[in-house]
């Protein structure tokens, strides 16, 4: 059944074998404040009491990524998953999307199942063979990715865009700001392409190091 909202709200945690959730706090925290801003009915302890048990079935040792999906009227949906942390390795390849996000949509700031922009997009990069697909927001700023946020190391410094510009404020992006590891800063097309080091980011995966290739229609 569809949902009365029309959409629901997610968070994907990693758990990791004796470490458990890394970052629970922070994702609770965010989907604390996605529920009260949308109106959505959530049970916290219920949401907690569901991730660790469904976390419970996973085999020992083996990485999970645990993906909970809260309806407005307060239901949940919890899966998890074997995830395997990818190795270090060369850069993957992202491009810029031709088409400009909304900075204005207020859904960008959480995490949502409307995610028909981004994913039609990221198929399509996909099918090119590309880790991800950037976006740029109507006003030429760097967004975040279709699957991550962005990191650009400039000056030996590492940076990413503030939330202002149109993104979602993921929970890895955030623990870098809080330990001091990143700032915000407003980045163009240009401040990405003659970045020292580019990376994605997001809980399961972390820092990964990509490589930025030509436009998305070349």
């Amino acid at each position: 059944m569809r949902d009365a909202a029309g959409f629901k709200l997610i968070e994907t945690m990693l758990c990791m074998s004796g470490d458990g959730f890394p970052l629970m706090e922070s994702h609770m925290s965010r989907l604390r404040a996605s529920a009260s801003a949308l109106g959505f009915a959530l049970d916290e302890r219920a949401a907690r009491a569901g991730v660790a048990a469904a976390a419970g079935y996973s085999s020992p040792g083996a990485p999970l990524k645990v993906r909970l999906l809260l309806s407005s009227d307060g239901a949940l949906d919890i899966t998890a998953e074997p995830v395997e942390l990818e190795p270090a390795a060369p850069p993957r390849s992202v491009s810029f999307s031709a088409d400009a996000a909304d900075s204005a949509d207020p859904l960008l700031r959480h995490k949502t199942t409307r995610r028909e922009f981004y994913d039609s997009r990221l198929a399509e990069a996909r099918a090119r063979g590309l880790y991800d697909i950037l976006f740029l927001n109507e006003r030429g700023e760097a967004t975040e990715g279709a699957w991550n946020n962005i990191v650009a190391e400039i000056d030996g410094a590492l940076f990413t865009p503030p939330v202002s510009c149109g993104l979602l404020p993921g929970v890895f992006r955030q623990t870098l700001l809080e330990r001091g590891l990143a700032k915000e800063r407003i980045l163009s097309e240009r401040d990405i392409k003659n970045a020292s080091a580019l990376y994605c980011c997001n809980a399961v995966r972390g820092l990964v190091e990509v490589s930025l290739v030509g436009g998305f229609q070349e």
